[in-house]
């Protein structure tokens, strides 16, 4: 999924005005996220029943809307003539010898791992506490889209400018180190709301000795 982001971009890059690339490229990740919220009810519902014909629905059902996109990426048009080379494009050898500049990307990927966190990390959190739904990490996950549906293309009218850009950065640094720190902290009381609605503890099954 990554990779398609980079092709997006790309795409947005080669077809859209250099003014109007942060709002596009915001309303497309708004989009995407309408369909994120779409995926995570489906997958909400289908963990809470908990049953093989519903994991296999969900399986099928990844599988088509992956084949949909296919489809739809094959539909665009092809530009026979090339890319046009401009006079300010940076070589790949000019990014690799700014220092500056890979920090920053390695940084902003360690920032990525939020996502990594919000899709698999807080499932298996989830799971492994006695008493939540099994659907609420995708609940989760779906509000989290909810969220970048609502403020997405707001917040994107900040990062026009290198400033807006760099503030944003630091305050999402911020924010994601906040709730690293508040990780932690939720063990005893999620375990402690699952025991005070009266739900038993998960029973795991043993392996045969």
């Amino acid at each position: 999924m990554q990779g398609g982001w980079i092709c997006r971009e790309a795409l947005v890059a080669d077809l859209v005005d250099p003014a109007a690339r942060v709002n596009v490229s915001a309303r497309l990740r708004s989009v995407f996220n309408i369909g994120v919220i779409a995926g995570a009810l489906g997958c909400g519902l289908g963990l809470s029943v908990d049953s093989a014909p519903g994991y296999l629905g969900l399986i099928l059902g990844s599988a088509l809307a992956e084949a949909a996109a296919t489809a739809c990426c094959l539909g665009l048009p092809d530009r026979r003539s090339g890319p046009a080379v401009r006079e300010d494009t940076v070589q790949l050898r000019q990014a690799l010898r700014d220092l500056p500049y890979l920090a920053l990307s390695l940084l902003y990927g360690l920032l990525a791992i939020g996502d990594l966190v919000l899709r698999v990390g807080i499932p298996l959190w989830v799971v492994a506490r006695p008493g939540l739904p099994k659907g609420l990490g995708a609940w989760l996950y779906g509000l989290n889209a909810v969220l970048v549906v609502g403020l997405q293309v707001r917040l994107s009218r900040s990062a026009e400018s290198f400033t807006g850009a760099r503030r944003l950065l630091v305050l999402s640094g911020v924010a994601a180190a906040s709730t690293s720190s508040a990780g932690p902290t939720t063990g005893s009381r999620s375990t402690g709301c699952a025991s005070a609605r009266g739900r038993s503890a998960p029973t795991w099954p043993r392996r045969p000795r």
